[in-house]
């Protein structure tokens, strides 16, 4: 199936001087938990949604383990899993202590066909919304709330 796109314009200062563009941005159908695709691979194979569910379950408790211990994860077809640190800039490397290390980001790096499949993924835009009809529209953070929320 096609992935939506709808256009943005964003602002922003190229060279200087206020520009603004327009980009395509992706939309999504809506989100899916480990029961929804439990019941998708229910569909597929011979193995019941419970026992899916528990498995997912067990793999996200096993991951969160296995990456505090500072391991990589592999899942075959999707792609690995890890962990980034960071700290703050010192002068000599020695002051670089426990207390001065934090967690980062987690990271993931996609499966080549994984990729590929989404590379080939067609597109269409969404449909404009009809006259009339109601739109919840979300109001963009200021950059106060921003600084603060970080």
């Amino acid at each position: 199936m096609p992935i939506k796109y709808r256009i943005y314009k964003k602002k922003f200062k190229q060279n200087g001087e206020d520009v603004e563009k327009h980009f395509a941005v992706s939309v999504s159908n809506s989100l899916l938990d480990i029961r929804d695709l439990a019941k998708e691979i229910e569909q597929r194979s011979a193995t019941k949604e419970s026992m899916i569910v528990s498995t997912f379950i067990e793999i996200s408790k096993l991951m969160a383990e296995k990456l505090s211990d500072g391991y990589n994860i592999k899942l075959d077809g999707i792609g690995v899993f890890g962990v980034a640190i960071t700290s703050d800039g010192y002068d000599v490397a020695k002051d670089i202590t426990p207390k001065q290390v934090r967690f980062s980001k987690m990271t993931f790096r996609p499966e080549k066909e994984l990729v590929q499949t989404l590379k080939e993924t067609r597109y269409y835009k969404e449909p404009p919304i009809p006259k009339g009809a109601v739109v919840r529209v979300k109001k963009p953070k200021s950059k106060k709330e921003t600084q603060e929320g970080e």
